[in-house]
């Protein structure tokens, strides 16, 4: 009996084993029993049987020798497996369809073709062909509903009764493995093969990457000048000084073993050893008989062969050299046997990246005893197709995060494969032109936005955009200085989203509001080597070897590296100011920095996704930018109190939520990245402070990821409200108005914090003194002190509520529902000691309302006598306005008032008299004549896009607003304001908004 697990690729999740007992027809055949071959009919009784010589899984596969174009076999023994959406990894999100798998093994190509049919009561109704014109293995993926003949729909159930394999050739040999009569499989990722190329409505499937392979062999090169001779000396230079910077201390013994694990060897002319796979989690494996280990990831083979090569590229010891040298020659042949070759589909899917991105280094290191082994070219054909390094030539040229993290750096060494200078220099030219426009592109749907943010999976997606920073900061920096350069474009596009990460980061922690799927570990730490090559690439002008900008950011952030911090001062640089307020629009967010302290201040819209829930990963991730204000010191998440164990999901500070059980509080999709159908979200900045404005709806939406054509979501409570921030100087004032929901089982709350407790005795203050009781739930009046210093006064009319507990948890990748994704997220509950404290609305609010400030990270002193504190500082603010149609605060210290507005209409008593449309606006009085204006209309304005992942095209199209100002007012010239008009004793001041940029103007009287 055979125990078959099906794991599927990439966002796997374990199933359900399926048992086989001998009356059951296999769902899948590997000829591990020779007695299959008597279920097998053939029209020559000599040419099938079952062999040792070539073999994927298990020992054996079927061999099949024929002698005439009248030969063919089959089978009718075999079931497919039914769809199942506990089987099937994010159903109903995407689309999955029955597809057949099989690995073919060929010794030598043959002209013609050996054809796949499907049958039905003795009918042929669908069927594929296959070139003979390929060496080695070769793993086909083919949906039924793109074979040819009366094939069916995607959706139609497997329904053939037999399956025969023949061929138009007058003889030959292959060797069949794994066959997969039927499995339902992510459309996504069933891609062309370059021996069978299948159709949809007669457009190639995958057309593009085998159209680029053929622009790569068409590509003409020119005369190679002196200089370019050159550059291409310097930039392979400093690629060595990257990759070998020392002598590699290596241990031979354990590369032994390493390489013998991979069970690679040579007999005769046939190589063998395990098959080598993309990832683990796109087969179906038969542990039986087989051992613990019957595969070779590719990912832990491309480290193996880069070790080795980097030990012999620097090693004196002759003997060790010679048998690295052996190793490594004989891991390519079977790299190359094994099908990672040109053409291959099931190697090339864009996700393999990530598995694959240590083989053009390797081979890159190795490439001189490549030439003289003679399989340099097949080893660079096969890295083109794998990387789609075509695309470089091709004339759709789009950004795309994951390339520039995990292909761009292989792309640049690709053009050294080739050993004619001339073609490495028109290869080159092509490289940087195609990084020059990606680089500079801010309205694709992934990249860089105009306001630094970098865009991901539909949205500002800081932990992806870490290993783009990272590589591009070394290609930048490799090409710097020589002809090759990437544009001043490019450049400055891509240093204006890697300095945005300093900004809306505190020191390193990106925050818990922009850290995708996972919470608390998002960091630019790494990005250390990423500032420092682009500070020393100059700066985009080309008029400078050393970025300032980059290198003060470098000091900043990296002050302990004495010795390139030297150097930068040494050229009158100076570390980093960093700004009081900054908004970025397309990631709803802003930051306020005060003193060494920041506020992450977050919320989503239509446009912009709340957070990414995956099968695996942050399962409790409902709230993370629920108006969440993240208070972090000069230490981080970890020195301010955010720890993941025992962290309760619906206490994120600032949010306001529906506490609920984990159980309710879990997604019940696998994926889903929550898009409401509101607009308004956004923030207006003026000298240092700023305003932030939200309308939060959980009750209507959509999920911004998946292929379905109904992707309406909502989340059954109907949470509803209007919330604000009004950041200035060293406090935030926090509105929030019009809240209610239909849940009449679990409260809404407004979280003011949560923080965990190294120590369960260390007290928080309230007004009736310090609570250093443990466990404790309790009313803590109008003011409380969290265990960091941050202290929080209601205004509004509730009493806070407080604990201090021990507080038990989950991961956010374990399912407290379905249980773990796989065995390395068993991990159930957790805990941990924490603070908490927050705002109480009862269950089913109508019109329910809050007004608190948040002093963050006060002095002792403060903390002390934080009472006091908040009663001298009532007199240096006044909340103007608190309902359901604008929040108005004004700050008597700065002279400013910040507005938010989320109706259209006339107000009084105030300077503003009417607003067209929902917006934010400040206002600073800085005399009865003059004053400074700063207004946005957040509407990021995303024009529709329905094939689009989110269903709008990311990028902001120009709105207008229109705004009454009581008196007569002179404006300067600004390219934004469309027209000043005035009437009676009113100014009408009509501007173009975008971007949810902030409009500053000087206006006097």
């Amino acid at each position: 009996m055979k125990k078959i697990f099906y794991l599927l690729f990439f966002y796997s999740i374990s199933v359900p084993v399926f048992a086989q007992s001998p009356e059951t027809k296999p769902i899948v055949e590997s000829f591990e029993n020779a007695k299959t071959l008597l279920k097998y009919q053939s029209s020559d009784k000599e040419a099938l049987s079952v062999s040792d010589e070539h073999y994927l899984m298990g020992k054996q596969s079927l061999k099949w020798e024929w002698k005439d174009e009248k030969s063919s076999f089959g089978t009718g023994y075999f079931s497919g497996i039914p769809y199942d959406t506990k089987n099937v990894t994010y159903a109903g999100i995407f689309k999955f369809s029955p597809t057949f798998f099989f690995s073919v093994y060929n010794e030598k190509p043959q002209k013609g073709n050996f054809k796949i049919s499907f049958l039905k009561n003795g009918k042929e109704e669908a069927w594929f062909n296959v070139s003979l014109n390929f060496t080695g293995w070769r793993r086909l993926i083919i949906p039924f509903y793109k074979m040819e003949g009366n094939r069916p729909s995607e959706t139609d159930a497997f329904d053939f009764d037999y399956v025969q394999m023949s061929s138009n050739t007058h003889g030959g040999k292959l060797y069949f493995d794994d066959i997969i009569f039927s499995k339902y499989f992510d459309d996504r990722f069933s891609l062309s093969d370059g021996i069978s190329p299948f159709y949809d409505k007669g457009i190639l499937k995958d057309g593009q990457r085998l159209s680029n392979m053929q622009l790569l062999k068409q590509i003409k090169s020119s005369q190679v000048s002196e200089k370019q001779l050159k550059d291409l000396a310097l930039i392979e230079s400093k690629i060595y000084q990257k990759l070998l910077p020392t002598a590699v201390k290596y241990d031979m013994a354990s590369l032994k073993e390493r390489f013998a694990a991979t069970g690679i060897f040579e007999n005769g002319t046939t190589i063998k050893g395990l098959p080598l796979i993309p990832t683990k989690d796109d087969t179906y494996f038969y542990f039986s008989g087989q051992g613990s280990k019957t595969y070779n990831e590719i990912r832990p083979f491309g480290q193996l062969i880069q070790d080795i090569a980097k030990a012999y590229a620097t090693t004196s010891n002759q003997k060790d050299k010679e048998e690295l040298l052996d190793m490594f020659l004989l891991a390519s042949r079977y790299f190359l046997d094994q099908g990672w070759q040109e053409g291959a589909s099931n190697i090339c899917r864009d996700v393999i990246y990530y598995a694959t991105r240590e083989l053009t280094p390797a081979f890159y290191i190795m490439k001189q005893p490549l030439h003289e082994a003679g399989i340099l070219p097949q080893i660079e054909r096969s890295l083109q197709w794998i990387n789609n390094f075509g695309r470089i030539v091709n004339d759709d040229k789009v950004v795309d995060v994951d390339f520039l993290n995990t292909q761009s750096f292989g792309f640049l060494l690709q053009p050294f494969l080739n050993n004619d200078k001339a073609k490495q220099v028109t290869l080159l030219n092509a490289y940087s032109s195609y990084l020059s426009i990606i680089l500079s592109q801010k309205e694709k749907a992934e990249g860089f936005r105009t306001d630094g943010t970098v865009w991901h999976h539909a949205g500002h997606y800081p932990a992806y955009g870490i290993g783009a920073f990272s590589t591009m900061g070394n290609n930048l920096y490799l090409l710097s200085g020589t002809g090759f350069k990437i544009s001043k474009a490019g450049h400055e596009n891509f240093k204006k989203a890697l300095m945005a990460t300093a900004i809306y980061s505190q020191l390193y922690d990106t925050g818990f509001g922009n850290d995708g799927r996972h919470p608390f570990v998002g960091s630019i730490i790494s990005l250390k080597s990423a500032f420092l090559d682009m500070a020393k690439a100059g700066n985009p002008q080309g008029t400078s070897a050393i970025d300032k900008d980059l290198a003060g950011a470098y000091i900043r952030l990296w002050k302990e590296d004495k010795d390139n911090v030297a150097l930068f001062t040494k050229e009158g640089i100076k570390s980093q100011q960093m700004p009081g307020y900054t908004v970025f629009p397309y990631a709803a967010t802003a930051v306020h920095r005060h003193s060494d302290w920041a506020a992450l201040i977050k919320g989503y819209s239509k446009y912009l996704w709340a957070s990414e829930i995956y099968v695996g990963n942050n399962r409790y991730g409902r709230y993370p930018a629920n108006g969440t204000i993240e208070l972090l010191n000069n230490e981080g998440e970890k020195g301010s109190g955010f720890v993941q164990e025992g962290w309760d999901w619906n206490r994120y500070p600032g949010a306001t939520v529906i506490h609920l059980p984990f159980e309710k509080l879990e997604s019940p999709k696998s994926l889903l990245m929550f898009l409401s159908e509101q607009s308004f979200v956004g923030a207006a900045t003026l000298t240092n402070n700023g305003v932030f404005g939200f309308i939060l709806d959980e009750s209507k939406g959509s999920n911004s990821d998946g292929l379905t054509a109904d992707r309406s979501v909502g989340f059954e409570g109907k949470l509803k409200a209007k919330k604000s921030v009004f950041s200035f100087g060293d406090k935030l004032i926090c509105i929030g108005t019009d809240i209610s929901a239909v849940d009449k089982e679990y409260p809404v709350q407004t979280n003011l914090f949560q923080t965990f407790l190294k120590d369960d005795a260390i007290p928080v203050y309230t007004d009736a003194g310090a609570v250093s009781s443990f466990p404790i739930s309790t009313e803590a009046g109008k003011r409380i002190v969290d265990p960091f210093g941050n202290g929080y006064y209601v205004i509004s009319q509730q009493n806070i509520q407080m604990s201090k507990k021990k507080q038990q948890s989950y991961l956010g990748t374990y399912s407290v529902n379905n249980g773990p994704k796989s065995p390395e997220t068993a991990i159930k509950k957790t805990e941990g000691d924490f603070a908490a404290a927050w705002i109480d609305h009862g269950t089913a609010p109508q019109d329910a309302s809050y007004q608190y400030v948040i002093y963050p990270f006060m002095s002792s002193n403060d903390q002390q006598n934080f009472k006091a504190k908040t009663e001298a500082d009532a007199a240096n603010y006044k909340i103007i306005r608190a309902d359901n149609k604008a929040h108005i605060v004004l700050d008597k210290t700065s002279n400013t008032m910040g507005c938010v507005f989320f109706e259209a209409g006339k107000y009084d008593d105030i300077l503003i008299r009417e607003v067209s449309d929902p917006s934010i606006l400040m206002l600073q009085q800085k005399a009865d004549n003059a004053l400074t204006l700063g207004a946005v209309q957040p509407d990021l304005n995303f024009s529709k896009g329905n094939e689009t992942r989110s269903g709008f095209i990311a990028y902001s199209e120009p709105v207008t607003l229109t705004i009454i100002l009581n008196g007569k007012w002179k404006t300067g010239n600004y390219d934004f304001v469309k027209s000043v008009n005035y009437d009676e004793d009113t100014t009408i001041i009509i501007m173009q908004c975008r971007h949810g940029y902030t409009n500053t103007m000087e206006l006097k009287k």
